[in-house]
């Protein structure tokens, strides 16, 4: 139950158009390509490192005991759900939800709305949902809660070696 849960609440990145701005010339656009976002994470961020614990029950989004010492995955249940005016992006991939209301409507494959959704997040999808989503209803349920920490030394030690290695080849 828990992998497969683990397996459905992976995704991968944003690679689509925008619908705000298809057919559209913009002007004074910039990037920055940040090679070492990878290693820069895997230093700096901390992961799930213990056991999964089940927390049972169905809660509403306020109502979820989140402790700041953890991350999570579950399943969400959103009902009323619309992209917000100014959201730069739409972060719920149509493919990734397990049920949808017969009215909803998409941007490239992801949810722009939809009368009612439920797919399977971590916690820090949830926040990114919050920031580009308004909705009238979030239900938590089939939840699992593991404490978070830092990747251990000799993980970020060969990530550093091999980091370093890689950036010194391609100086020269």
């Amino acid at each position: 139950e828990e992998f497969t849960l683990l397996q459905r609440a992976f995704s991968g990145g944003f690679t689509h158009a925008n619908a705000r701005n298809a057919n559209k010339t913009l002007l004074n656009v910039t990037s920055w390509d940040f090679t070492s976002s990878y290693p820069a994470v895997m230093l700096s961020e901390m992961f799930p490192m213990s056991k999964g614990e089940k927390i049972e029950g169905y809660y509403f989004i306020d109502d979820f005991p989140f402790k700041s010492n953890c991350l999570y995955v579950f399943t969400v249940r959103f009902k009323n759900i619309q992209i917000k005016e100014d959201a730069p992006d739409t972060p719920i991939s149509f493919s990734k939800c397990s049920k949808i209301s017969k009215y909803y409507e998409l941007d490239n494959g992801r949810v722009w709305k939809a009368d009612e959704l439920e797919t399977t997040i971590t916690n820090i999808d949830l926040e990114t949902i919050r920031a580009f989503y308004d909705f009238d209803e979030c239900v938590i349920f089939n939840a699992w809660e593991y404490i978070k920490n830092y990747l251990p030394l000799p993980i970020i030690q060969s990530v550093i070696k091999y980091y370093l290695k890689d950036l010194l080849k391609n100086m020269g």
